[in-house]
């Protein structure tokens, strides 16, 4: 099954799967996501397509993840845009302005890997990450893991909110006894008593 989006460069034609991701910091902080998203051919090569909210913003930021020979490139639209690239051993900086202040977002991957057979993957991605103030020697540096499995919606779909609401759809929509209404005879009124 195949499902068409539009993008501000072209209209996309995909494999819808489920996609669940989990951040982790080596302090053992996580940030879990799973949503539904694209599979898509772009060039030979394959991306995910995909919306990740924030619930404090209310607001949703598209992804695309393309998935790529040298490594796994990540394109985040909205404001700030923001684009890094993890190739094993190559540092990734960017800047961006957020809250009226410059900063500097240094990544250097130590481990990428990316598996995929048909409509299923996973990509796993540890590196360390710098973030400062741009022009001053205050920064932070981390370790994190990303991991990113992806599959067919219609494996295990009823796992996800959407999921679950397409398939008690489906279920109601089956013809059969299980969907007969039960109807029951009215209880007939007790006999009213006269004390005469």
């Amino acid at each position: 099954m195949t499902k068409k989006v539009t993008t501000k460069e072209s209209a996309q034609e995909g494999a819808p799967v489920i996609i669940e991701l989990c951040g982790q910091d080596h302090g053992g902080e996580k940030t879990q996501l799973c949503t539904e998203g694209l599979l898509v051919e772009q060039d030979g090569k394959a991306a995910l397509l995909y919306q990740e909210i924030d619930p404090q913003e209310r607001s949703a930021t598209q992804v695309m993840m393309r998935l790529e020979k040298e490594g796994v490139m990540v394109m985040r639209g909205g404001e700030p845009f923001t684009s890094v690239f993890f190739r094993e051993g190559k540092t990734c900086e960017s800047e961006y302005t957020t809250a009226g202040q410059s900063l500097l977002l240094r990544m250097f991957p130590t481990q990428v890997r990316v598996e995929r057979r048909g409509l299923s993957g996973h990509v796993h991605i540890v590196y360390q990450v710098t973030l400062g103030l741009l022009g001053t020697s205050a920064m932070e540096t981390a370790m994190r893991t990303l991991d990113v499995r992806f599959r067919p919606v219609q494996e295990r779909n009823e796992e996800t909110p959407a999921g679950k609401k397409r398939a008690l759809r489906r279920w109601q929509q089956k013809p059969g006894p299980q969907r007969k209404a039960q109807t029951h005879p009215e209880p007939e009124p007790p006999p009213l008593e006269t004390g005469l």
